[in-house]
């Protein structure tokens, strides 16, 4: 071929060549899309079909597992399908699902899809529990006093609660009668304000049915309790007045208690076979010649909501016989206030007193002759700014006496112990006052 020809035949070979350079392409690209339309609409292939995990009961949780698949990383999606009307219907996604009371007494399966290819599991058909049913009560363990720590289980319980949760109850009186305090925890600490309370705790079991209530036996109701145990002094003579401090009561403060006071003769240094002196009561007891050779203890009750606490004081004895009374002559510091041996005359019914203005460190004296063992006095008096009971068996150096030295009268026989042994015996202002002073006896016991 010439090659004027051959020039005339090159755009025939382009135009030739050029679509089946074109149609190659389109054939890799249709046959690439083929294959992942290919892949795409058959989809991976199940090795293990999926299925449900747990027990199939309304109201309590499943999982679904996806099964096994070709290839490994197959993208699975689960969907949760119940037999409505004879055929399953979608219900939810995902790979958790609890069953509702729609889906009491129906079958339940799992779906699994990836791609075009879907597996379902065998159907579980979904059971209805019953009422949760308590088997075993709550119990309350621990000891009711101040202070403690008690803790309540939950008991145990048939028909497959799903929630269990409990409160704190006081009941007052009767079990019958009792409020809820303390929500939620096992444990409580016991305090103040479950005095004169009964503690139960209340257990609600519930499931997707409905709610059960147990409860624990109610615990010993609380009594009153003291702070500070109910003390006499020692020691006691016939005829003398027993005193001492009182006990001081753990009280809810929210509650108004009663409290009684009694007292009790008793053979013994111990709480044995001790009788109550009739009817007396009140912050004070006067001996009488029948005490003699006995202890005598006072009891300080406590009640709150029909509870009643109990204290005993200490045994105070044996009772002595009370020593003569001493004669004194009679002395004071107070000028102007003539008469000052009424102060001290063996009656009450006669008094000294002071027109001038009380002046801190002004006395009144009583000189028994010579040194005596002091065992008990008896001052009534009034209108004091303050004062304190002294003994002295020099007249030069003075000591305090323990007995009521900050009150305006000591009551009949306020024994003393240890036993002073002085001579002198002084009352002395402790506070300026505007007013005068009065006495009506000092009398003194000893030997």
């Amino acid at each position: 071929m010439k090659g004027g020809e051959l020039r005339a035949l090159l755009p025939l070979v382009v135009v030739l060549l050029m679509p089946q350079t074109a149609d190659a392409a389109f054939t890799a690209r249709t046959t690439a899309t083929a294959t992942f339309r290919a892949a795409e609409s058959f989809g991976a292939r199940n090795v293990v079909p999926p299925s449900i995990v747990g027990e199939a009961f309304v109201g309590e949780p499943l999982t679904a597992t996806p099964g096994a698949w070709d290839p490994a990383d197959a993208r699975v999606t689960i969907t949760w399908e119940l037999e409505i009307a004879g055929e399953f219907q979608p219900v939810a996604t995902g790979n958790a699902f609890t069953p509702t009371l729609i889906a009491g007494w129906k079958w339940l399966r799992v779906v699994a899809s990836a791609g075009a290819t879907s597996v379902a599991s065998a159907p579980v058909l979904v059971d209805v529990p019953e009422l949760p049913k308590n088997v075993t009560l709550p119990e309350v363990v621990g000891t009711m006093s101040l202070g403690a720590t008690i803790t309540a289980t939950e008991g145990a319980w048939e028909n497959r609660p799903t929630s269990l949760t409990g409160e704190w109850q006081r009941c007052a009186g009767r079990t019958d009668v009792c409020a809820m305090f303390l929500p939620a925890p096992a444990s409580h600490t016991v305090t103040t304000s479950d005095i004169g309370y009964a503690l139960r705790r209340r257990i609600t079991a519930s499931n997707a049915i409905g709610a059960t209530d147990a409860f624990s036996a109610a615990t010993a109701p609380l009594a009153p309790s003291m702070r500070t145990p109910s003390v006499l002094r020692e020691p006691a003579f016939t005829g003398t007045q027993l005193r001492g401090t009182f006990a001081t009561w753990w009280q809810n403060s929210s509650l108004s208690g009663s409290s009684r006071v009694s007292w009790w003769r008793c053979p013994g240094p111990e709480d044995l076979e001790c009788v109550q002196r009739g009817t007396l009561s009140g912050s004070s007891y006067l001996t009488v010649a029948g005490d003699f050779g006995y202890y005598i203890r006072r009891r300080e009750s406590l009640a709150q909501n029909g509870v009643e606490g109990t204290t005993t004081s200490n045994a105070v004895g044996p009772i002595e016989m009370l020593p003569p009374r001493l004669a004194a002559t009679v002395t004071t510091s107070v000028a102007g206030a003539p008469g000052v041996s009424a102060a001290a005359d063996g009656s009450t019914t006669t008094v000294w007193s002071t027109l001038a203005a009380q002046r801190s460190g002004d006395w009144v004296r009583l000189d028994f002759g010579s040194v005596r063992s002091l065992a008990a006095y008896e001052l009534t008096a009034r209108r004091f700014a303050g004062f304190v009971c002294e003994v002295s068996a020099d007249g030069l150096s003075w000591e305090p006496i323990a007995a009521d030295p900050e009150t305006t009268t000591s009551g009949p026989g306020t024994a003393l112990s240890p036993r002073p042994q002085a001579r002198f015996l002084r009352l002395r202002l402790t506070a300026d006052g505007a007013d005068g002073w009065s006495l009506n006896d000092i009398r003194v016991w000893g030997s």
